[in-house]
Formats: C-alpha cells, structure tokens, sequence
C-alpha cells in the first residue's frame, strides 16, 4: 500500500512521465470513478487499492487490471498507459441507439442474456436453434417460478407482495383503476383525457404534461386494485396499455426539442420502469411471449441509455438520482444480463456520489425542496440499499449508501410543522408528511425521537418506545432555514424562515420568507405550486416574489440568485427565539434589506399573555424612493381595523404595526394540502405598504403576528418610542393580557432607549414587566449589559 507524502509523490511524478495523449475507446480501462475520462480522480481511488491482494478483505478486482490477485506495479503500467482515454457515448452513434437501445432484434437480445444462467437451459437450446417464440415462451416459463425477492415499489419503505396485499386489501382504488381501464386517464397534473379503444399515447396533456404522462404513475391504481380485490382484469388491463404504448412509442413528440418524452432520463427513471416492474414481478403465469418479449427489450435498451447517460459524470439534482436508482434495479431485478453487473456497479457509484456533494452538512437536499425532491433524493438511495440488502450480496455498499440519510431525517424532523405538513419551500408541494418514512428510520437508526414524531405529529401507530426531540427551535446552516417553535405539541406557535440559498431551477422568487402555524391552524402560508409546470399560474403566481410572506420591493421579483440570508444571528432559549440576516436580491433596485424575526414565547410568570411574532424589517435604496411591501398571506378572511389586520376561525392571527401604512389587500390561488381540506383555492393577501426615503436613508417597519383563540382578537396595543434610537434600531412596547413587553432591537452599540427606559449593547432583548411596571422576567441576545428604569438585569 502507497503510504507518506514522499511515496504519493513519487509515484504521481511516474505517471506523470508516462502520460499519453487522449484517445477515445468504446471502454476505458482505468475509468475508476464512471465519467467517461481517466484522470487523476482514478488515480486517487487506485492509489488507495495500490499494494492489495485478493488474500486481504476487501479487495477490489476492479483495480487488478492484469488479473493476477493482486494490486500492484503492472496494474499501474496498464492503468498510466490509460491515463487521459476518454469514452464515447454510445448513444451517438444512430446504429447503436437503433439496433441495441430502441429497436433491439430478437437476436441481439438473446445476445445480451447470460444463457448459462441457471434455470435458462432450454431459453439456450431454443435460441441455439433460433426459435425465438419458443425461446420467449421458455423465459415464460422460467420467470414463472423464477426465485428472487418479490417487491412492490411503494416508495418509502417498500413493501413486500404479502405486505402491499394487507396495504390495499379492499377496493379503496377500484374506482380509480375502473376509470384506466375505461381508458379516462388523468396524466401528469389535472388534464383528463377518455380515451377509445386505443390510447392514444401522443395525446396532449400540456408541454410538461405529456412528458410525466409517460411516466406512468396514472396505471398504479391498476395494480393497486388488484392487490386489495386479486381481480386479474386489472392486470390484464396494464398489459393492453403497456403494448399499445410499447407499439406508440416512436410517434410521441415533445414539447422541448432537446428532450424525447421516451428516451430521457426522467421518462427512464423518474416511475415508468419501476411500475413496469412491478407489474413484471406480478404477473406469474399469465404473460404472452409478446409481452415478455417487450418488456425484456424495454428493460435492456432503457438500462443501456441509462448507462451511457450515467457514465458522462455527476450531475447536481434529482434526475441523475432517479435515472442511477432505475439503472441499478434494472440491474439487481435482471441479473439475467450480461450487462446487469455494470449496471449496478455504475449506479451504486453515482448514488454514492450524491450522498457526498448533494447534500448540506445538516441533511437539507441543494435543490432545498423539503416535501418533495429532498423526498426523492432520500427514497432512492435509502430505497437502493433495501434492495441490494434483500437481494444479498450488496453488504458493504450497503453500510456506505445508509448514514448520510440520517441527517436528512432530522432535518425533516425539525422541519417539520406541527399539521405534520413539510415547508411548501420552492416547487414543493404542501402535504401530510410520509409517517412511514419516520417509522423505517426511526428504527433502522435507533431514533426514538423521529417515532414520537410520527406518532404524537403525523399520528402514526407505533407501539415501540418513543422519546420528543431534544430541541424544540433550531438553525439549519448552511442550508439556510430556522425554525421558532414553543414545544411539540399540535398546538405550538411555530414559524419556519426560509433564508438560504438558490437551489436551481426549482426555486421561487423568495428570501428571509415564512410560515406560521398555531392553535392546531395554519395562519400564513405562501401560495406554494399549482397543479404542474403547465399551470397557467406557475411563473405569472406561484413562483413570483409577492406570493410569499416577505417584503417586497417595488411589487417586483428578486434576483434568487443573489438573495442569500448573509451575516445571519441565531439564538434560542427559553424566552424568545431570534433570527436576523440581510440579502442583496434587490440590489438591481439600490436595495439593502435585512429582516428581524423574534418569537417571544409563553411562560409561567405571566400565563395569561400569549405567545407571538415580531418582524421587523429595515431597509434602504441609494437614490431613488421605493415601494416596500410587508406581504402576508392567510388561509382564512382577513378583516381591517384601523392598522391592524385579524383573521378569525376557531383560531385566528392579529396583525399590528405602530406605524401609518398603505394597507393593500388581494386574493391570490394557493396549495393547501395538508392544512386545509381544499386542495387549492383563493385565499386572502395583505401588503402593508410605505416607500423609502432613499439616498441611502435606512427606513424600518415592525409588525407583530399575535395568533389567538377563539373567534374575536385579543386587545394588544403595539407603541413605538423613537427617542434616541439610531437607524435601524427600534423600541417598542407590546402590551397584552396584564403584561407589557419592552422589546429592543439594536446594533451591538451600548444605547438608551425610551426616556432613559432601557440601557443595553444587546442585538436583542425582552423585558417582561406587569402593566404597573413589575418586573417580570428578561431574554438577551449578543449582549454583556441590560438596565431597566435603572435596574441592572444582566445579560
């Protein structure tokens, strides 16, 4: 083994000597890390393995390149002789793509079957003589009574057959399945198509539409429905539309030139194989040769273009983990192929590169999608590693693809609202969470914690030992949400802030955003997503700045790109939480903006006051005034009065600001699933308006948000004392139910507020009084002095 700095660079100083110019194979020797090139990466990963046998546990074949059980200097030769070979895409070349991936002959998949297989003798003779339709019916036979695991792709965790039986028993998915089988297909989002006899498989059900269409998650309710029934008509009806689609799929057309709704990652991998295998492994003595035919080519040549995708290199995102995932369970579920063993070795290698550099250090996915892609990118990987476990012979990647996934659970976890819902943060949808997934975790990684939650949060049945999560509010960074939160209860205030960055293309127009839960209610939710990309209201709406709960600028969107919460403060204890941090979306504007967010939290030496939100947001422009707008939105009606805004149902939100506004209120589409019992559906906004000063000038405007119960809001008088104060510092004093808060917020800087009131250097602080000035209690952030009416509090 290459061991020290003097040995390592030795040796790299060797290869360099021996490196030839680029040549490009049709399989690179050399090509550790499945991108296409041989370049120092591989020879990192073969430095490591340098000096191994076959006699020591763990070795790895793949680095002997002579194959003589051992790791050592002619596998270096061979491999510097390879240095900097690149490998072409086969995809490239239109015969390949043709004859071996879209077209493949019945010879040619014959070809691609390891014919000594065992169990595929007389698949061998009948091939042997070239009688492919006794061939066909001879792997008919033979994947009858074929041994192996027998899943159903359920998503998060799988079930196995008898499982998915006690899971739908019953005809809660007849209806849907009647209607597919009548051919009345909803595709992707909400076009709804009747059909006739034939489906018609270029039907138009939107630009984006067409493309899920083709992923196939409309046919599940058919195996579904035979699952809970065992009626075989629904089976039989999956294989009429698998061969008209199969018969179809050279006329589909898309709506983006550079993607074929067929042959492309998505359609590969995002359900389509995974469904077909479903059925696949469902179907015992019921197939025709024709269908076995066509799902034996439809499996080959996606396995194939997903291969040559997948060995290009890494890619950020979704769609490489769902297109590696459906590459490498082709692979585990058809080891028939001579080509499976590839398959899966390139997958697992890729995945495993996904948990590295996708993820944040706390577990948050980069595309920063909390209920819907970071669900993707955590249930193929952690889905993968069950299936090479049940599988057998996976045990070692196994342990690699498992621990990175734990601190996305716990990023759920904390994330998580007391409705049991996930942030509706960028294109993710709003919903009930996936109990099961905190169920599986909980205890494949001895958390008690994430049990409770699934438990006494998402109302799951659990029997084994729970224990709360240690924290009640914490701060993810770097991927840049904090979330306010009195306990772990349904019935908690809580507030989730959105202060991170980009992450791509599913991004909305939103920083130093959030969302508001309380009394069991959601009291301020953004719009969330429409019903698809194709929704008319998708990037007029849902996407923009102003269907947010944020400040906007001149009712304009924000540059995303640019608006990153910087020079962010955290702090939690037991009075109040804080969070602050400024961005530079708006700086095409002349913008500066930073937002406060302090929760002062209820207590036991004044239980009568309630807990509540205050946001106070400072902010600039170089030369120009502009409009700035507190924007909020409300699942329930927002009445006026005065300056202060409420909303009432069973529970309800106060909103109240010392200072003179333009009030502005509206009524924009919003998601609500999982907080509502309507889907999507107009709810009420509000803006709170005023305009800049501007040459640089710093102008501020504090709101409080004071949930209630009850139908009527609480009394709550909010003043502002503007004596002393310096820019983008604020005094204020809330009072409520027999207390009155005495609330700074400041710069660091030893000031006076109020007449000689307050004294503090704090970034924050909150002193509690009775209405006859009583002192009552006291938070502090980032600060050594707090002196009320002459009384030192301490820090």
């Amino acid at each position: 083994m290459i061991s020290g700095c003097s040995g390592w660079r030795s040796f790299t100083i060797f290869l360099i000597a021996l490196l030839p110019l680029s040549v490009v194979l049709a399989a690179v020797v050399g090509d550790f890390t499945g991108d296409n090139e041989v370049h120092f990466d591989d020879f990192i990963v073969f430095a490591k393995h340098y000096g191994t046998s076959q006699a020591e546990s763990g070795f790895d074949a793949r680095f002997d390149l002579d194959g003589d059980g051992q790791v050592g200097f002619s596998d270096f030769l061979t491999f510097a002789s390879n240095f900097g070979a690149t490998q072409s895409d086969l995809r490239e070349d239109s015969f390949y793509l043709q004859q071996q991936i879209k077209h493949i002959s019945d010879a040619d998949l014959f070809a691609a079957v390891d014919l000594e297989y065992p169990g595929l003798e007389e698949v061998k003779g009948a091939v042997a003589r070239q009688d492919y339709q006794a061939a066909y019916a001879a792997w008919g036979t033979y994947w009858d009574t074929r041994p192996g695991f027998a899943y159903v792709n359920s998503g998060n965790p799988f079930y196995t057959v008898e499982e998915a039986r006690r899971v739908f028993s019953g005809t809660s998915y007849v209806s849907a399945a009647d209607r597919v089988v009548a051919h009345n297909i909803t595709g992707w989002g909400s076009v709804t198509i009747q059909h006739g006899p034939v489906v018609d498989f270029n039907a138009e059900y939107g630009q984006s539409g067409k493309y899920g269409f083709h992923y196939w998650g409309w046919s599940t309710p058919l195996l579904w429905a035979y699952l809970g029934t065992g009626n075989t008509r629904y089976l039989d009806a999956f294989d009429e539309l698998f061969n008209q689609w199969y018969e179809q799929r050279d006329n589909v057309v898309g709506g983006f030139s550079h993607l074929d709704p067929i042959w492309y990652e998505l359609g590969l991998g995002a359900s389509r194989n995974r469904v077909f295998l479903d059925f696949y492994r469902l179907n015992r003595n019921r197939l025709s040769g024709r269908t076995h035919e066509r799902m034996l080519k439809n499996f080959l040549g996606s396995a194939r273009w997903l291969h040559e995708l997948e060995e290009e290199g890494y890619r950020s995102g979704n769609w490489q983990v769902m297109g590696i995932y459906a590459l490498a369970e082709l692979g585990l579920n058809l080891p028939e192929f001579k080509e499976s063993k590839k398959w899966i070795s390139l997958g697992v290698y890729r995945m495993k590169e996904h948990l590295a550099r996708d993820l944040y250090e706390d577990g948050c996915h980069s595309e920063r999608c909390p209920s819907s892609y970071s669900t993707i990118v955590y249930r193929d990987p952690r889905n993968l590693a069950y299936l090479m476990e049940q599988f057998g012979g996976h045990e070692e990647l196994v342990a690699e693809l498992r621990p990175p996934l734990e601190r996305t659970l716990t990023h759920w976890m904390y994330l998580l609202s007391p409705l049991g819902t996930q942030p509706a943060v960028n294109d993710g949808g709003r919903g009930k969470f996936d109990a099961s997934i905190f169920i599986e975790g909980g205890r494949g990684f001895n958390r008690p914690d994430l049990l409770w939650v699934a438990k006494n949060i998402l109302g799951a049945d659990v029997n084994d030992a729970v224990t709360p999560p240690s924290s009640t509010s914490v701060d993810f960074r770097p991927s840049g949400f904090a979330v306010m939160r009195q306990d772990w209860t349904r019935e908690s205030p809580y507030m989730v802030i959105n202060y991170g960055p980009s992450g791509g293309g599913h991004s909305h127009a939103d920083v130093l955003s959030f969302e508001l839960f309380a009394y069991g209610e959601a009291m301020a939710v953004d719009a969330g997503i429409g019903v698809s990309y194709d929704d008319p209201l998708h990037r007029p709406w849902y996407i923009t700045s102003q269907a947010h709960n944020m400040m906007v600028f001149e009712e304009s969107n924000l540059d995303r790109s640019s608006a990153t919460g910087e020079k962010p403060v955290w702090s939690s204890q037991a009075g109040m939480d804080y969070f602050s941090a400024e961005h530079r979306g708006y700086q095409s504007l002349g913008v500066w903006h930073r937002r406060h967010f302090l929760f002062v939290k209820a207590s036991e030496e004044a239980p009568d006051a309630g807990p509540y939100f205050l946001i106070y947001d400072t902010f600039s422009s170089t030369t120009h005034s502009r409009k700035a707008s507190f924007v909020l939105h409300s699942p329930f009606p927002l009445q006026r009065g005065g300056t202060a805004l409420f909303s009432s149902e069973a529970a309800g939100l106060l909103t109240v600001t010392p200072d003179v506004v333009s009030i502005r209120q509206g009524k924009g589409m919003a998601h609500l699933g999982g907080v509502s019992s309507s889907g999507r559906k107009e709810i009420d906004w509000v803006s709170l308006d005023q305009m800049t000063t501007g040459a640089k000038r710093v102008d501020d405007l504090p709101v409080v948000l004071y949930p209630y119960k009850g139908s009527s809001p609480p009394g709550i008088i909010v003043r502002r004392t503007r004596t002393k104060e310096a820019p983008g510092t604020v005094y204020l004093t809330v009072s409520h139910r027999g207390t009155v808060d005495h609330v700074v917020i400041s710069d660091g800087a030893n000031r006076t507020f109020g007449e000689d009131e307050l004294t503090t250097d704090a970034l924050c602080a909150v002193v509690r009084t009775r209405t006859d000035g009583t002192y009552l209690s006291h938070s502090v952030v980032s600060g050594r002095r707090l002196i009320y009416k002459g009384q030192p509090l301490g820090p």
